[in-house]
């Protein structure tokens, strides 16, 4: 087998770069100035130290140039192969609709559109995910009246899944849209899907053990591609619960991504043969989005497997929720006028709040 060996040495570090075989390439990333370089160890003729990094190409006279003092850091991982387990679409949904699920509402709103769009093969993908029309969860802070209403608790629906169950009440907050399952059951969905920023409260009767299924999306103008308006902005995500019997969303939870964009190429998504799918090499910024130019943007879908919201889904593979600080997620009024209620209760969401756009999240509760 062909061996190739870079060596990387300054006096404070050296790093080594081999391949063994085209099935074991490996790849140089660099991360600069807030972006993400992957450079296969294939496409690299010559690295030079100076007081530049200077990586040049065997097949072209294209190269790589970082300045020392704004590199953050250099790893060597797996490259990506040329086949995916997701399934690749480039540019804006072919289809467009208004979504089921709007509801009238004045002031900040911004219209919730569904999408569809197709990968080469034809299969098709609904944009940023496939929403249930049916019950609405009810408010618990709504700036849609126009008068920051609250929810009157004292007249809040218990929804029966037991009847010899426990009664719950459930304080939940996203960044933009979540639908609630408890064990296997539909309790109800954000009644808004895009903004203005609203947080909900629902009560319902159910026996242990009890596993809680949420999917939760990060929506989206630009349907296919993962922008918000006009400034085609790479909008961040998030999701944050309390539950009277003292379950909180925090690092316990199991969080799986179904769709990542905007991409400028998806090579940059890591896929494990464990079914961890992992963006934080792609830039947060992606030139496609940076040039207003959508058409020229990648994004990645998965099939949500069968039994997701159930009791007896398999979720152990799956990879743990990532935990992100209040500064982090930017919660709105819904959020902060209630921090009491959510406790001690963590935003949470995949590892990736700008690219990740469709996550679910799962949790079991066994008391």
């Amino acid at each position: 087998m062909k061996r190739i060996s870079y060596l990387l040495q300054t006096a404070a570090a050296m790093l080594i770069l081999a391949t063994t075989s085209t099935a074991t390439a490996q790849t140089l990333n660099v991360y600069s100035k807030g972006t993400a370089t992957n450079i296969k160890a294939a496409d690299i003729r010559s690295i030079k130290f100076d007081k530049k990094l200077t990586i040049s190409s065997p097949t072209s006279s294209a190269a790589w140039t970082f300045e020392f003092n704004a590199v953050d850091s250099m790893t060597v991982s797996a490259a990506q192969t040329a086949s995916y387990k997701g399934s690749i679409t480039k540019g804006l949904a072919d289809s467009v609709w208004t979504s089921a699920i709007v509801t009238s509402c004045t002031g900040m709103f911004t219209l919730g559109r569904s999408g569809r769009i197709k990968d080469a093969s034809g299969t098709s993908w609904i944009v940023p995910m496939e929403v249930n029309a049916g019950r609405a969860i009810p408010d618990l802070f709504t700036p849609c009246t126009g008068s920051m209403s609250t929810a009157d608790t004292s007249k809040l629906e218990t929804i029966v899944i037991d009847p010899d169950g426990v009664v719950i009440t459930a304080y939940l907050h996203a960044d933009n849209y979540f639908e609630l399952y408890v064990n296997g059951v539909f309790i109800g969905r954000d009644p808004i899907p895009f903004t203005p920023f609203n947080s909900n409260i629902v009560r319902f009767k159910v026996k242990y053990p009890i596993t809680y299924a949420i999917k939760c999306a990060d929506w989206e103008e630009h349907l296919g591609v993962g922008m918000e308006y006009d400034t085609y902005n790479v909008g961040d995500a998030g999701f944050i619960a309390y539950f009277s019997d003292g379950t909180k969303t925090d690092e316990t939870w199991k969080s799986q991504v179904f769709y990542i964009a905007p991409l400028d190429d998806p090579s940059c998504v890591v896929e494990t043969a464990d079914g961890v799918r992992n963006s934080l090499n792609c830039s947060k910024k992606p030139a496609c989005s940076s040039n207003k130019n959508p058409s020229g943007c990648y994004a990645l879908h998965y099939p949500i497997p069968d039994g997701w919201s159930l009791k007896t889904f398999d979720d152990s593979k799956w990879p743990s929720a990532s935990i992100f600080t209040e500064a982090q997620f930017g919660p709105k009024e819904a959020y902060t006028n209630y921090r009491s209620l959510f406790r001690d209760a963590k935003f949470i969401w995949s590892s990736n709040l700008d690219l990740d756009n469709f996550v679910i999240l799962r949790k079991t509760v066994t008391k």
